[in-house]
């Protein structure tokens, strides 16, 4: 089983979790070590047998990041007033 650590402070083998998800081989199981910190990211995940698992409840968060996506978007929409 393959184990990657993910730390913003760039301590572990990548800064983001999508980044670790991408790296892991499509038939390959793996277990990706979150660490402290707010992961404001869009996770898309084709991949089998991948276990994320975080620092704790009070020191790691995951926000999806829709919010960012609907804002560019929404910067971009032509002839916008605001």
């Amino acid at each position: 089983m393959l184990t990657i650590t993910v730390a913003q402070d760039g301590s572990g083998d990548f800064a983001s979790v999508s980044e670790a998800v991408l790296a892991v081989p499509y038939a390959c199981a793996a277990e990706i070590r979150i660490g402290p910190g707010v992961y404001r990211e869009k996770l898309v995940c084709e991949k089998q047998d991948i276990t994320l698992i975080g620092a704790g409840m009070e020191s790691t968060s995951w926000v999806p990041s829709f919010y960012a996506v609907l804002l560019l978007h929404w910067q971009s929409v032509p002839g916008r007033w605001w």
